[in-house]
């Protein structure tokens, strides 16, 4: 009998040693090998978020540099809309300036044919990169002497009215050797805190963040969600933190129509610079110029216009600006008039919309501007409609 075992026929023992090395092996062969697609899905990610940011960091670039290009080429300018009506009124250049938001005044001073009645009318647009009053008076003093004018009349619509007396001053400071017959503002501020406080909060966020933000008043796609975000109490209920898609899309529209595609739209930089005009308001010392009688010169009347329902304009506390005109006014000895446009028609610097109040006013001041009737000027008040029609020859009516 042998003595040989078959190995086949001894009992078989599980080899647990060699079990836990293959899965630990195989563990770490697994383990590799995610790292190893988790740090390639990390590398990819990298990759598409640097490419995202260098693509629209490039076309941020892009988009400023492109509007900058655009600003370049832009200028102060006038644009003639009327001519005087009488040939005794051909001396005198009317000059119309529009509010915030808006660069040229031509709609404005179409819907104010009237005007023409106190001399030829001329529309300023303002230069994209910022307001400049200054230049705008060279501007007028350039044409006006080329056309043999004599004298000026500066009308200013809501904030238009703080460039109107800022272009009135330079000019009458100077030595031009043209008169000033008279500033006319349009429910101007005559400070920041004669602005509606949920309007200054609309510029002050815009400003503090084009602050933030450098190039924000030049990019447009940036300045799209600032004009957005400036707004968002109009749209988003912070309480319920809801959002009404309606009035999203509403403001959407209007600020695509007017800030983007309007061929009147102003830049961010100039829009910019005109709430500084309102911010850094300096009507106390424009009107205190245009209050020195020096080497003969006569000082301005100053003409102030406000709707009857102050409700009506939503953006200037027109009362409170008034009354702190008034006061400046008399300090410095102007001629102050007041002039109310129609209750229902008159709202915020609305002449476009409201041209039958507006032309009757306008003929009016050209009856006071040219000394008919003789008025006591700081006590007198003139409301709609036909304060002083009476005195209008028929000729001259205003249009009813």
């Amino acid at each position: 009998m042998s003595n040989t075992t078959n190995p086949e026929s001894l009992p078989r023992y599980h080899d647990f040693h060699h079990d836990v090395d293959l899965a630990l092996a195989r563990d770490e062969s697994d383990m590799k090998s995610n790292v190893h697609d988790r740090l390639i899905n990390r590398i990819k990610k990298i990759g598409a978020i640097s490419t995202a940011v260098v693509v629209t960091n490039f076309g941020y670039e892009l988009d400023v540099s492109i509007v900058d290009r655009q600003l370049a080429e832009t200028h102060a300018s006038l644009t003639s809309v009327y001519k005087a009506s009488s040939p005794e009124h051909q001396d005198t250049m009317v000059v119309v300036m529009a509010g915030l938001g808006n660069r040229s005044a031509y709609p404005t001073a179409s819907a104010l044919p009237t005007y023409d009645r106190m001399g030829d009318v001329e529309a300023v647009t303002y230069d994209n990169k910022g307001v400049d009053p200054e230049s705008i008076a060279a501007l007028v003093v350039q044409k006006a002497t080329l056309e043999g004018k004599k004298s000026v009349i500066l009308d200013g619509h809501s904030m238009g009215g703080l460039v109107a007396a800022a272009v009135a001053a330079t000019i009458y400071g100077g030595d031009s050797g043209l008169k000033v017959k008279a500033v006319i503002a349009d429910c101007t501020p005559g400070s920041p805190n004669d602005v509606r406080e949920s309007q200054r909060t609309i510029g002050d966020v815009l400003s503090d963040m084009a602050s933030a933000f450098k190039g924000s008043l030049e990019s447009r796609p940036l300045r799209f969600v600032l004009e957005m975000a400036a707004r968002h109490k109009k749209y988003i209920n912070i309480n319920e933190m809801s959002l009404n898609l309606s009035a999203t899309l509403q403001n959407t529209r209007e600020i695509v129509h007017d800030k983007f595609l309007s061929p009147d739209a102003a830049s961010g930089v100039l829009v910019d610079s005109q709430y500084g005009m309102i911010r850094n308001a300096n009507i106390a010392n424009n009107l205190r110029t245009l209050g020195k009688a020096d080497n003969g010169k006569v000082p301005p009347i100053i003409f102030f216009q406000q709707p009857t329902n102050v409700a009506n304009d939503t953006i200037v506390y027109d009362d409170r600006s008034r009354e702190g005109l008034k006061k400046l006014t008399t300090e410095n000895n102007l001629q102050f008039y007041v002039f109310y446009t129609d209750p229902v028609e008159g709202g915020h610097a609305n002449p476009t919309e409201a041209r039958d109040t507006y032309n009757k006013i306008a003929a009016s001041i050209g009856l006071i501007v040219n000394g008919i009737p003789q008025m006591n000027p700081n006590v007198t008040t003139l409301a709609y409609p036909d304060s002083l029609l009476s005195h209008v020859p028929a000729t001259v009516k205003a249009p009813r």
